[in-house]
């Protein structure tokens, strides 16, 4: 199946169930029936947006495929997230179409990556930071620096304790619990970069380096 209707790069996507969700350069993001191919709806992010530059990194993403002007996305039933190069997060319900939230005053360049559960949003950014917002409260609880880009973060599955996992454009991946904020660092082996992580149902975290190496990890 194609699916056709975006007029620039798509930076990010996700699918689940019947439901695909893209987003792209064309400051878009779109729902699609994923059986069919048909566009159910398209959201406009472009009218809500602070301006920005005009560079890669905040239309169609870098090289490694990092930011763009839509650079995340995640949804969970009628529940989506966005990340933006303006540095915004903003919640909507594809139910409607409409934008219900927006968490500002977080990220000073392009987001990279987002997860959220019923408690916490974890962001990450070119501008080397991760965030940890809470969602009941609407503001960053934890801001995590690093000497890197983050392009890569990801929350444990719900039934596990609240902790997530971030790569930062380094050798090492970043383990925390958000209760404590304790950090622990694996070293992934070599001299790659680990650039992407992603939690699968059960007790496995997949991750994928600048080597093109894709590892299974316990968890």
């Amino acid at each position: 199946t194609t699916f056709a209707g975006h007029e620039g790069a798509v930076t990010c996507f996700q699918a689940a169930g019947d439901t695909l969700v893209s987003g792209s350069s064309d400051r878009t993001v779109r729902e699609w029936d994923l059986a069919t191919g048909v566009q159910r709806q398209t959201l406009d992010l472009a009218w809500g947006s602070k301006a920005v530059p005009s560079g890669d990194a905040y239309v169609a993403g870098t090289e490694r495929g990092d930011g763009g002007f839509i650079g995340a996305l995640q949804f969970l039933d009628c529940a989506l997230a966005t990340g933006t190069a303006d540095g915004v997060l903003r919640l909507w319900d594809l139910r409607t179409g409409q934008a219900h939230r927006k968490l500002a005053a977080g990220h000073r360049q392009p987001i990279t990556s987002l997860c959220f559960d019923d408690r916490h949003v974890v962001s990450g950014s070119l501008d080397c930071s991760a965030l940890l917002w809470d969602l009941r409260m609407g503001r960053v609880v934890q801001p995590l620096e690093f000497a890197g880009s983050v392009t890569s973060v990801q929350l444990a599955p719900a039934l596990r304790a609240a902790e997530f996992w971030v790569a930062a454009s380094d050798h090492c991946l970043h383990h925390y619990r958000a209760d404590s904020m304790q950090r622990t660092a694996y070293v992934a082996g070599g001299r790659s970069i680990v650039t992407r992580v992603c939690c699968r149902a059960g007790d496995t975290l997949v991750t994928g380096d600048s080597a093109g190496i894709v590892k299974l990890w316990k968890i």
